[in-house]
């Protein structure tokens, strides 16, 4: 058994620590997402964290403390916390409605800035076309 990294680096504000998503080959892949936390000199374990999905894009926190990610729930995608210490994951938006397709923090960590919009699309169907 390895494992399958599903999702992007996240690299620590001072270099030192990597987190990334990922899931355990032959698990279905709901009972199985887990976030990897490592050294990035020497690849070491410091610790996993279980994780609600695989793909998300994951950012560490403003203080370092936890890891932020984007979750999609009903009709709504919210950034939600997830401390590094481990416990409950912790929502800080609260939408009811829209997709957020990413997120940052500004320079002094005094701003967070989203990208937020809905997703929509057509069908045509076209028939008897020569």
């Amino acid at each position: 058994m390895g494992n399958q990294v599903t999702g992007r680096l996240a690299v620590s504000h001072e270099g030192v620590l990597l987190a990334y998503p990922y899931t355990q080959y032959g698990r279905v892949p709901s009972d199985g997402w887990q976030v990897a936390i490592i050294r990035a000199t020497d690849g070491t374990l410091v610790r996993t964290l279980p994780f609600p999905g695989g793909d998300a894009d994951l950012h560490w926190s403003p203080d370092g403390k936890s890891l932020q990610y984007l979750l999609r729930s009903g009709k709504a995608t919210n950034l939600w916390e997830q401390s590094l210490r481990g416990g409950r994951p912790k929502q800080l938006t609260n939408f009811i409605a829209g997709e957020v397709s990413s997120f940052s923090w500004s320079s002094d960590h005094q701003r967070l800035l989203l990208t937020r919009g809905n997703i929509t699309s057509d069908v045509v169907l076209l028939h008897n076309f020569r």
